[in-house]
């Protein structure tokens, strides 16, 4: 009984105490169970040398073999001869092997936080990249109706084609995280269906042909005001006198 007690104390005193010298030092957190717990996780924003959990690999095997090398070598001296190494080399079987531990512990651990590494960059890499091919469509999408000219109608109200920002999003499907976004198909069908209503609405008041034209003046409007409300210029069109001048055109 007492031999297993001295077992037990040699195999969990030196990993207890290494354990809670890597979790004071490199463990992540306010208290020690929190910090103990995040020893075990390997942080990619931070170099090898600071994962607790290369020090356990490689401080608990060899707190493990220098513990049981001193009941090995308790009772002999220090002899550094032929017959002293070959000697040592004899009853430190255990020890040395329990130490030798440690290196492929750390091998391992390295690779684990190197792949992890590679893996965050590689998201990260990838996530730049869907942010920039957002944002790119997005600028190709302002710069293309910065190329039109101003219209000038009647030779008195001039406008320019100036985008709301909403507008990409309403048109266009999908978030900066997932890159280019795909048409919203729906909503342009949307908008030229209101824009060739009103056009077939007003062609029919310009030339006479209906009979009703304040009926379908003020379908054509309506037709107008949806579209405009769809792509966020309906407080402008409520607002402003010359847009309200164009509608009736």
């Amino acid at each position: 009984m007492l031999d297993l007690a001295l077992l037990a104390a040699t195999i969990l005193c030196p990993a207890l105490t290494t354990f809670w010298l890597v979790s004071r030092k490199l463990g992540e957190g306010h208290d020690l169970h929190t910090k103990a717990r995040s020893v075990f996780e390997l942080n990619t924003e931070h170099g090898l040398i600071r994962q607790g959990l290369l020090w356990l690999a490689i401080g608990i095997p060899l707190s493990l073999g220098f513990a049981f090398g001193l009941w090995t070598w308790s009772g002999y001296e220090v002899s550094l001869t032929t017959e002293g190494y070959k000697r040592f080399a004899e009853i430190s079987l255990l020890p040395l092997a329990l130490m030798s531990i440690s290196l492929p512990l750390a091998a391992l651990v390295a690779r684990f936080h190197s792949t992890q590494q590679a893996a965050r960059q590689i998201t990260l890499s990838r996530t730049k990249n869907n942010l920039d091919a957002y944002y790119a469509h997005r600028k190709a999408m302002f710069e293309y109706f910065k190329e039109i000219d101003d219209t000038k109608y009647f030779n008195q109200y001039t406008f320019s084609y100036k985008t709301h920002p909403v507008i990409h999003k309403r048109f266009f499907i999908g978030t900066p995280e997932d890159g280019t976004p795909v048409i919203h198909k729906h909503a342009f069908e949307q908008i030229e269906s209101l824009i060739q209503g009103a056009a077939s609405h007003l062609r029919g008041v310009l030339d006479g042909s209906n009979k009703d034209s304040f009926s379908f003046y003020l379908a054509a409007s309506k037709n107008i005001y949806h579209a405009a409300k769809k792509t966020k210029y309906q407080k402008n069109i409520h607002d402003n006198e010359r847009a309200r001048s164009v509608c009736a055109i």
